[in-house]
Parts: structure tokens; sequence; C-alpha cells
């Protein structure tokens, strides 16, 4: 629930202003130029395609194995640090951004106090560029407020820092994960949903890579630390990031469905933060009753679970049931997401741009 409270209150990483994000991301499918698609930091959108979709559970099997292959035949006590070091540093990122995002609302003159600007002159032989390197007082206090944990993580590796870092990586994955439509979203979510019956009831490579990588890529929740060894239940971030890009979907879903009724350039910022969610709301109730069942299934039979088994089916045939009840299933899946409109949109901007050039 804080993952997604979180996400859902944050805009898409393309979003340059204060605004809401819904109302952001609507004014850009208006765009018509290239400099404008340019100037909304809309120049790097990248979406998965069905193809994608098809191919992301072999991809995360290439993956899985191979980590199982390396823990196999390779001592874990000398990979655990190279991983415990890399997701550290990138735990410091993306909790950085987290940070800065949620003080921006108290402090953001920060972000114009420049501390240090030095230009660095990059010459690698096959690779020559010059980079300025920027250092905001707001960066300095969010870098300060994101090495607490993620040092006391390094040390430690105990299960509540381990839990702070893995919500940020679950923010960080939402965002950067876009899918278009819902066709795209159904095939990922299904596709996963036998890749993750696969590798746990079939095989113990999930179970054993889960166990073996010293890293915060699973959230950690205590069953009894009296025990030697302690107890812990653990849920993957996969769990979380997966449907969570789902979820969003839907969110943007009920928003832009407000916003084809208003008016295109008169957006009422009040009335979008009144929009109502239903697809949204229903779509979370799936999957909290899924991550329910999920450790209920594996408290009563001692075993580790799949959690899209149950999650999936709780996020898919929720919205479905929605759908049908309100006569909106056609609607639901001749959706396209804002993001992508305006890439299409930019692809269209540019062939237009080039043909009166010519």
């Amino acid at each position: 629930y804080i993952v997604f409270f979180l996400m859902i209150r944050r805009p898409p990483r393309s979003t340059q202003s204060r605004s809401s994000a819904a109302s952001d991301v609507y004014k850009r499918q208006h765009l018509t130029s290239p400099k404008r698609l340019k100037e909304e930091g809309i120049e790097n959108i990248e979406s998965m395609t069905t193809k994608d979709a098809y191919m992301f559970p072999v991809y995360g099997s290439a993956v899985l194995f191979g980590l199982y292959l390396v823990f196999k035949f390779i001592d874990k006590s000398l990979l655990n640090p190279l991983f415990t070091l890399y997701f550290t540093f990138l735990a410091v990122i993306c909790l950085m951004n987290m940070f800065e995002y949620h003080l921006e609302s108290f402090i953001g003159g920060w972000k114009k106090i420049i501390v240090l600007q030095k230009k660095l002159n990059i010459n690698l032989g096959f690779y020559k560029n010059t980079e300025t390197i920027t250092i905001s007082q707001m960066n300095v206090l969010t870098l300060a407020l994101a090495l607490v944990p993620s040092l006391a993580y390094l040390f430690n590796k105990n299960w509540f820092t381990n839990n702070i870092i893995g919500i940020a990586f679950s923010i960080s994955g939402i965002q950067t994960l876009v899918i278009p439509n819902f066709k795209v979203g159904f095939i990922i979510l299904w596709g996963l949903f036998f890749y993750d019956i696969f590798w746990v009831y079939g095989t113990d490579v999930m179970l054993t890579v889960a166990k073996s990588v010293e890293a915060p890529i699973k959230l950690m929740f205590p069953v009894d630390l009296t025990a030697t060894p302690p107890q812990i239940s653990m849920l993957g971030l996969g769990d979380i990031v997966v449907p969570g890009i789902f979820v969003a979907l839907c969110l943007k879903y009920d928003f832009d469905r407000y916003l084809q009724n208003k008016e295109k350039q008169n957006i009422d910022e009040k009335a979008i933060k009144n929009v109502k969610t239903p697809y949204f709301n229903i779509c979370m109730i799936g999957y909290m009753i899924g991550i329910a069942v999920t450790f209920w299934v594996m408290i009563i039979f001692q075993h580790a679970q799949p959690a899209l088994l149950y999650l999936v089916p709780g996020c898919t045939f929720s919205i479905l049931i929605l759908a049908q009840k309100n006569n909106e299933v056609k609607q639901l899946f001749q959706y396209e997401e804002a993001n992508s409109k305006a890439k299409t949109l930019k692809e269209k901007a540019e062939a237009e741009g080039k043909q009166d050039k010519q």
C-alpha cells in the first residue's frame, strides 16, 4: 500500500512542472511539433510493445536461470559483496529521487542554490565529450538522507533497511516501466503468471536465487526473529512492480476518461484532484486480496507460494468484472496510454517536419 501511495502522488518521470500528473499528461497529447515535444520532455518516451510483452517471461527466465547457475558453480561469498555494492549504489540514486520529490513541496528553492558546478572533459579515445556536473543544495540534502538507510543496509543487512530500499526500487520500477494499453498489460501479467508457477512449483530455481542473493530485491517480513535461523517471509519486488504498472495503467485510464469529457484547453486542477477512480480502486482491492491470499496459503501449507498466481487473477478479473458491469469492455481494450499517444504524435510531427523541409 505504501508503494502505491507514494507512486500515485508522483508525476511521470517526464513531467517537468508541479501540475498534477493527469493534467500534464493530457496537455502533452495536443503538442504538434518536435520542438514543443522536446521542451515537454517527451523525446525519450519508451513503452512496451506486444512483442516485448510476449518476450518478457522469456527474458526473465533467462536471467533467473543464469543467476541460478552462477550461484551453483561460484561461491556466493565471492558474489554477494559485488551484488551488495552494486545495489547499494542504486539504492542511493533511487532514494535521492524519492526524497527530492517529497521535499520539493517544502524547500523547492534549494534546487536553485548551486553548491558545485564544474565542466569535466572526457577523453577515452573512442568517446570524447564535455560533461557539466551541477550539484545543488537539494542534491546534498537528499544524498545525506539516502546514505543513512543505504549504509545501514550495507553494514548489517537489516530487514527494515532492506525494505526501505526495496520500496524505493519498486517506486522507481513502476515509474520506469510503461505499458501502453490493457492488451499488453494482460499479456505481461498472464505470461508471468505461468512463469511464476513454473519456477516456484516446478523447480527450486526461484527459491534458491531469492535466498542466495544478498540484495534488497525482495521485501522481508519477520515471522519469528527468536528462531535459529530467524524465520522471515519474502515478497519479491517483481510481485510489486509487475502488478504495479498494471495498477498505474488503471489509474491513468480513469483520469483519461475524465479528461475526455472536459474542455481540452482549460483543465480544472481542483476538479481533477476529486476525479473518481473506479478501475484503480477495484484493481487495488484485487491486488490486496491477492496478496492476503498468498500469505494465508503460505502459512497454511508452510511452502513458498508464487505470488502472481493470486495477484494476476485478482488484478485482471477485478477490472474485467467492472468493465463488463458497465458495458465498457470494448472501450477498455481500445484505450491507449497517453505517453504512447504522445510518442506516436512525436513521430508524426517529425515526419511532417521532414516533408516540410523537402
